[in-house]
């Protein structure tokens, strides 16, 4: 290289760029040269932030449609796995480099975080009932102090030494946690993305996983409300269905003894009315003249006639 020129891009007062033309041969660069390269140079410069902001409008959109895709299947009542599955496809495909994500929960009535979406069924299996607590690592701890973990080298952490063979397993070698947490509420689960190289997280990655968690805090908090909702329309059906059944009961109990006493009131009253047609021929009957009623001889039904008429 005999000849050579070099023109700086400086943006905002910082050098963000240099373009550089070089010949093999001696050679001196006229004004119209120099115009032409810095020309160059800023149009390529151009060129590199229109493709940057369109790269980024274009992740932008793809967050966007797979918040909303997430959005509408918990919106349909699908399980609260396809909807966080959604948005842990969305995570890998924005972040790219290998990373995987996952949501984890604590179940109610169980011990533990459980994996709810993304990793394998055999990942699945052995962190289940991952310990949670200020002690734990990656996503336990995130669990209980609701703050972010990062661990950008598995290897060198302490802390993921009894664990340590389990990430190799699985080809785990960077790990970041973070918090789901409803607004102004409590954490609700973690979200994790995991890495097979050593990596540290950049700015716009650490926005990248909040937005993701803020989506699944809604989604989670959806699910949770209509679980409770769910449960109170059955407690409710039970009580309904129990008091049709006592009322079933009581109004049984009530019938069956008005039945009887109709019953025998029908007796009593068809016996009266053979006597007294048997009396019209007996005027001699002393008691008769007397003015008194009849003797009967069933004496209970001539006392329960007598209660009739009282």
């Amino acid at each position: 290289m005999l000849a050579f020129i070099g023109v700086p891009l400086i943006k905002n007062g910082r050098l963000v760029a240099q373009l550089g033309i070089q010949q093999d041969a001696p050679r001196k660069w006229t004004s119209d040269e120099i115009v032409f390269v810095r020309e160059t140079a800023d149009r390529t410069w151009a060129a590199v932030e229109r493709a940057r902001a369109e790269g980024a409008l274009r992740q932008s959109q793809e967050l966007l449609n797979g918040q909303k895709e997430a959005f509408q299947a918990a919106m349909n009542g699908r399980p609260i796995a396809e909807s966080l599955g959604v948005l842990v496809r969305t995570a890998a495909g924005q972040i790219g480099n290998g990373a995987r994500a996952a949501f984890f929960m604590v179940p109610q009535h169980k011990a533990g975080l459980h994996l709810v979406a993304g990793m394998s069924e055999e990942y699945a299996q052995d962190i289940k009932g991952f310990v949670v607590g200020d002690d734990s690592i990656g996503c336990g701890l995130t669990m209980c102090t609701g703050l972010p973990v990062i661990t950008p080298d598995i290897e060198t952490d302490a802390g993921w030494e009894p664990w340590r063979g389990l990430a190799r397993s699985h080809h785990i070698r960077a790990s970041w946690s973070f918090p789901v947490r409803t607004e102004g509420g409590p954490v609700v689960g973690t979200f994790a993305l995991y890495f097979p190289e050593p990596r540290e997280p950049k700015s716009k990655e650490v926005e990248l996983a909040q937005v993701i968690a803020h989506a699944a805090a809604i989604i989670i908090s959806r699910h949770t409300a209509e679980q409770i909702l769910h449960e109170r329309e059955l407690q409710l059906r039970l009580l309904l269905r129990q008091r049709d059944e006592f009322i079933g009961a009581a109004s049984h109990e009530l019938k069956t003894p008005v039945t009887s006493i109709k019953a025998y009131a029908q007796i009593v009253q068809t016996e009266l009315a053979e006597d007294r047609s048997s009396d019209k021929g007996k005027s001699a009957d002393p008691a008769k003249r007397a003015g008194q009623p009849p003797r009967y001889p069933n004496q209970s039904y001539a006392g329960y006639h007598e209660d009739l008429r009282g």
